[in-house]
């Protein structure tokens, strides 16, 4: 059946009904848009249009009363550091003032100062960094000074002399070189606890000619106890006229490991001998192959000083236990120097002896 056929007329007002209806609709919708876009803005505006609320007197003064106690504490802390420096340079200025000389003779090419240390604790933790670098800088410079063997030399050395080139300031020196056939890893520890350990805390008897053990206090533990540094700082008494402070430290590199150790002459904190010498010391162990490591130790004491100067010739053999009071005064030096050497190589035989008991022997 044919759909009916609408009035021309009638279907042109429905067509433009719809278009009314719907031009309508999308002004609405834009209108409802635009509504909604407004409130947005409006709040974003009234945010920004927002006035602070300003803080009473009193909050700002409670305020201001903070940062004042801040301020005062950092000027403090400012202040304590500066005092800390200051006294640090004074400290050090007064440290290098007092490295007086202590003359030594022509044929002494390594020439030794007062070692001294300050009481201050940053001065003394950088002077004590500073004396044992200085002494390890000179390693290699010592063991060519006091004719140790070529390194491609495997020769054993083991001896004492006395460099008489000076005869009011005499200068002992011990030697030993050794192959050992043990790997360097096994070698450090046995020379750091039986050897250097031995050393630092040992007490010669002149008249028997023994050496003891003596008891060693440990000095400066809090300001030497970074473990990366190994320092040690000890006391041995031996007489109520001498007492040895021993600074030590350990030098170490892939193939080489270094003890040094050099006597402290003058501490602020500590008594001063009556009299004293210098000591110093070098164990340097090199690794010549897997299992190979050869051991180099140099051994140097002084002639014996007190404030006034060095001693005598008769006081000096008096402290290695010979009695030159009935020598004639020509003979005296060539007795003593005997007597000192005879001594000495008894102290280098027990020192080898010691190296041996570290490693079992």
């Amino acid at each position: 059946m044919p759909e009916p056929t609408l009035d021309p007329v009638l279907r042109k007002r429905l067509y433009i009904r719809y278009k009314q209806r719907a031009y309508r609709q999308k002004i609405v919708s834009e209108i409802e848009a635009l509504q909604a876009e407004a409130a947005v803005l409006e709040r974003h505006v009234a945010r920004l249009t927002a006035k602070k609320q300003l803080l009473s007197w009193k909050d700002v003064a409670v305020g201001l009363k903070d940062d004042v106690v801040i301020a005062r504490r950092s000027t403090t802390t400012l202040e304590a550091k500066r005092k800390a420096y200051l006294d640090v340079i004074s400290a050090m200025a007064k440290w290098i003032a007092i490295q007086k000389g202590i003359q030594t003779p022509p044929s002494l090419r390594p020439t030794w100062r007062n070692v001294t240390l300050v009481s201050n604790a940053t001065s003394r933790k950088l002077g004590f960094d500073w004396i044992t670098k200085n002494v390890h800088f000179h390693t290699d410079k010592m063991l060519e000074t006091f004719k140790f063997p070529s390194p491609m030399a495997p020769k054993s050395l083991l001896d004492f002399y006395v460099d008489a080139a000076d005869a009011e300031c005499l200068q002992y020196v011990l030697r030993c070189q050794q192959d050992l056939p043990i790997p360097l890893e096994y070698v450090v520890p046995a020379i750091r606890d039986n050897v250097v350990s031995f050393l630092i805390g040992a007490l010669w008897n002149y008249e028997d000619r023994e050496m003891q053990e003596n008891f060693t206090e440990p000095l400066d533990m809090e300001l030497l106890q970074e473990p990366d540094d190994r320092m040690r700082y000890t006391r041995n008494v031996l007489s109520g006229e001498e007492s040895i402070y021993y600074l030590t430290r350990e030098f170490r590199t892939p193939n080489r490991v270094t003890f040094v150790g050099q006597n402290i002459h003058e501490d602020e904190l500590l008594p001063k001998s009556q009299r004293q010498c210098n000591r110093n010391f070098w164990f340097v162990l090199d690794r010549l192959g897997p299992a190979m490591t050869r051991l180099r130790v140099l051994y140097t004491t002084s002639h014996y000083f007190t404030a006034n100067g060095y001693v005598s010739l008769d006081d000096e053999a008096r402290y290695w236990g010979c009695d030159l009071s009935t020598t004639h005064d020509t003979k005296k030096a060539a007795v003593f120097h005997r007597h000192a050497t005879d001594v000495g190589t008894e102290f280098a035989r027990l020192g080898a002896q010691q190296i041996a008991l570290g490693f079992g022997g």
